[in-house]
């Protein structure tokens, strides 16, 4: 956990700032423009797929030799580059499967309406139009999300490396939710949705957490997972462990024998597909 908490440190300190650059750039663009169209989505794509690379490969890299640890089992030194670009590649391909466009598309879509509403409330107060744009550059409209954004996404990309790391073992494990227990985590009440209670929650890595609300349940393969809802994914601190599973003779379980199910199954024939099943057989042996 404090290996965790202190990547996500660094993923905030680095990436909050490159956030609130881009979201700005989008003002800005519409600021010289007028031109809500002329908005590019380029810049929060480029930097979401560098923060889950940033975050998702050391994340990999630690919940791998966990589980190998568990095993009494190492890495040896000449599969440490095979394993990077295995999940290099695993995690950019995930991303993709899971819909990153779409979020991407709907940040973007998010500061078009900030940027009309700044402008539907400036009208009310009697600005011209020239005269609300022109404040518009400096009102910091963004800054707040900039700071959720990097938040919430470097929890996303966390997570999901450390499930695409325990999933390139090749074992079979359990997943254990992980809360930050502290005055700012969720519990009901005050809050309406649950983190507290979640903490040492363990379940099959190919099956969904229920995570409970006033609102309803959330079925989520970990924290900060792009099917959760908002309250339960925005600026959510939790992380995952792993357990190993054994059989009735106390002997590990492999996926080669019994694949994973869902998208955790998905990261399995990513990982094992005829792009990497030369890098995968070398390295997947416990």
């Amino acid at each position: 956990m404090n290996q965790y908490k202190q990547l996500y440190a660094r993923g905030l300190k680095t990436y909050a700032p490159k956030f609130k650059k881009e979201l700005q750039a989008q003002v800005d663009t519409f600021v010289r423009t007028q031109d809500y169209s002329k908005i590019s989505s380029k810049g929060i794509s480029d930097t979401l797929y560098s923060l889950h690379l940033a975050m998702g490969i050391p994340m990999a890299q630690f919940s791998y030799k966990s589980v190998k640890k568990g095993l009494k089992s190492h890495i040896p030194d000449e599969h440490k580059s095979f394993l990077t670009d295995l999940w290099n590649n695993v995690i950019i391909r995930y991303l993709n499967y899971r819909g990153l466009a779409d979020m991407v598309q709907n940040i973007t879509d998010t500061t078009k309406e900030q940027i009309r509403r700044f402008i539907i409330k400036g009208t009310t107060e009697g600005l011209t139009l020239n005269q609300t744009i022109k404040n518009l550059k400096t009102a910091g409209i963004t800054d707040y999300r900039a700071a959720l954004i990097a938040r919430t996404e470097t929890g996303r990309a966390a997570n999901t490396g450390s499930l695409v790391g325990a999933i390139s073992t090749g074992i079979q494990t359990n997943k254990i939710w992980i809360s930050t227990l502290d005055s700012r985590t969720r519990i009901i009440p005050p809050d309406k949705f649950d983190h507290w209670n979640m903490d040492r929650i363990e379940i099959p890595i190919d099956e969904n957490f229920q995570v409970y609300s006033l609102e309803g349940t959330d079925y989520m393969m970990y924290p900060c997972d792009l099917t959760g809802s908002a309250g339960n994914t925005c600026n959510c601190r939790c992380t995952i462990g792993y357990r190993v599973v054994k059989d009735e003779n106390n002997d590990y379980i492999s996926y080669q024998d019994s694949p994973p199910m869902g998208d955790a199954g998905k990261i399995w024939s990513l990982l094992t597909d005829n792009n990497n099943n030369n890098i995968y057989n070398a390295i997947s042996k416990p």
